[in-house]
């Protein structure tokens, strides 16, 4: 049985992973009132939308990395990795002198932010007691969603007295204090997953299959026509990911890659 977890003991939980989900939150929207301003600085209006895509994309397909290797290696060691990659991209972001320096900031942060938000999840679920996992949980959420909606706001407010290289610049020392606070956690250790081989298939295809499909679902309609030649090949790449990915893998991951596929064929068949 779970002994309870002291106010005081969450208070010290709170303050480790509070700037974690809060870096990982807030930068999904920050850029969102100063993007203006970065076009009028760095110009090339059509990459602009790539500064919330390109973060965005690497979110989502570093996911599934960052849960096996926390699983692996333990979260808290993981979590500190992870601010690392996001205040590479941060500083990458705060010297680009163009726009596509400025998306490879962005992609590097977000290769660094799927594993914010992911794994101090998975530390709430680690460190906290099941009991209490509801409860405690409703304050991460709160702030997640203060941290989402406050976001436009920080940028405007930055770009308005500032510049909007100091939206990077800002996430240095917020990261540096977060992994000063995780690292004086002690967390239950990780040993059942450590002996157990590498899906390097997974590891690699899956991110790349994810990344296929939302770059197609994303700039489709777009950039290129739905019914094009350009479509078609980023549809066949995503197929013959796919199909690499689930040869290895249990039926049900066999039966959600269909579905994404009669998902996208209904899509086609309506344009």
């Amino acid at each position: 049985m779970s002994t309870a977890l002291t106010r005081q003991a969450f208070l010290i939980f709170f303050s480790a992973v509070f700037l974690p989900m809060f870096l990982a939150a807030v930068d999904q929207t920050i850029l969102a009132t100063a993007t203006p301003s970065i076009v009028a600085d760095l110009g090339q209006l059509h990459l602009s939308s790539w500064i919330a895509i390109g973060y965005l994309l690497a979110t989502i397909a570093t996911v599934p990395i960052y849960g096996w290797l926390g699983d692996r290696y333990g979260r808290r060691n993981v979590l500190v990795w992870a601010l690392g990659i996001f205040c590479i991209g941060s500083v990458v972001g705060a010297v680009a002198s163009d726009m596509p320096e400025l998306i490879m900031g962005r992609v590097i942060q977000g290769l660094g932010g799927g594993g914010l938000m992911s794994l101090s999840q998975a530390l709430i679920a680690e460190l906290i007691p099941p009991r209490q996992r509801a409860k405690y949980q409703g304050y991460f959420a709160s702030m997640f969603a203060c941290a989402s909606i406050g976001g436009p706001v920080i940028g405007g407010l930055v770009v308005t007295h500032y510049t909007w290289h100091w939206l990077f610049w800002a996430n240095i020392p917020l990261a540096m204090i977060a992994a000063w606070r995780l690292l004086r956690l002690t967390p239950k250790p990780i040993l059942e997953h450590r002996n157990k081989p590498i899906d390097w298939v997974g590891l690699l295809v899956f991110p790349l299959l994810c990344t296929v499909f939302l770059y197609w679902a994303s700039v489709g309609g777009q950039d290129f026509q739905w019914l094009s030649l350009t479509s078609l090949v980023y549809w066949v790449v995503f197929v013959a990911l796919g199909g690499f990915f689930t040869a290895t893998n249990v039926v049900i991951l066999r039966l959600f890659y269909l579905t994404i596929c009669w998902w996208i064929g209904l899509s086609i068949s309506r344009y």
